[in-house]
């Protein structure tokens, strides 16, 4: 949805993933015997600046935490502890802007969102990991069909590039695709279901003198879930999403439970 001149929006989506393991590059799963569980929490800004509903201008602070619990049976949530300890530590990791934009005005269900983050905490891919140390370019190209009175198709395809920040990093490209489908009981609700296959490439930081690809496959994984939201006044949306890591290779085998609040003025 784009805003029209005028409007804001301000949102907080909250992420976490918990897992006790993770698949290797066979596939097969692999216990890690302690639980590891990090929380993402993105808040996010957007104005709009056209009549016509078409350009949004933002920015986004992202806020994260790791915590690798040696008790695998603990309680996910002990992350918002917010510790600063060998095991769990917490940052503001990521700032930038954001535009949003419909780039052909027929069509409606078409918009691109683009965001540039700048990393701000130092040394995150040390242990225990925290996220990635590079600047991250962040595409999404979103589809929007209408299949019945209330049911509708939503699609995402991301171009998400992180680039090195340091020298011996290197580049890595994600292909996250996405798709949703919703359904409206009410004129106030949502229910959907949803799923999401992301195949990763990295970019060797030496490049090699044969003349081999720049970029091979690193890892991917596929990730299925269902969520709701509801329309709790004219301004305020809240949202909620549960998804499984149902396969991957060289990445997680977890799960994320997610929650979305969103206030437009």
């Amino acid at each position: 949805m784009l805003l029209a001149e005028g409007q804001t929006e301000t949102g907080l989506f909250n992420n976490f993933y918990t897992q006790k393991g993770f698949r290797d590059g066979s596939g097969e799963f692999v216990d890690v015997m302690e639980r590891q569980t990090y929380y993402t929490g993105i808040f996010q800004f957007n104005y709009g600046i056209s009549e016509n509903a078409r350009f949004n201008l933002g920015f986004d602070v992202n806020l994260q935490s790791v915590r690798l619990d040696p008790d695998a049976e603990s309680s996910m949530f002990r992350v918002l502890r917010f510790e600063d300890v060998p095991y769990a530590r917490t940052a503001i990791t990521g700032i930038g802007p954001r535009v949003k934009f419909r780039p052909v005005d027929k069509w409606s269900g078409f918009s691109v969102s683009s965001a540039f983050w700048i990393p701000v905490a130092d040394s995150m891919e040390q242990y225990p990991f925290l996220a990635w140390d590079r600047f991250t370019w962040w595409n999404q190209f979103f589809y929007d069909q209408k299949l019945t009175e209330n049911t509708r198709l939503f699609a995402e395809t991301d171009l998400l590039f992180r680039f090195p920040r340091c020298s011996g990093q290197s580049t890595i490209l994600s292909l996250p695709t996405s798709l949703f489908l919703s359904w409206f009981p009410t004129a106030k609700s949502t229910i959907y279901i949803m799923s999401q296959y992301s195949p990763e490439f990295q970019r060797l930081a030496e490049q090699p003198d044969d003349g081999s690809s720049q970029f091979y496959y690193n890892s991917y994984f596929l990730q299925v879930g269902a969520g709701a939201k509801y329309q709790v006044t004219p301004h305020l949306q809240l949202e909620f999403l549960y998804t499984n890591f149902a396969a991957s290779q060289n990445a997680g085998a977890g799960v994320t439970w997610n929650l979305g609040i969103k206030y437009i003025r």
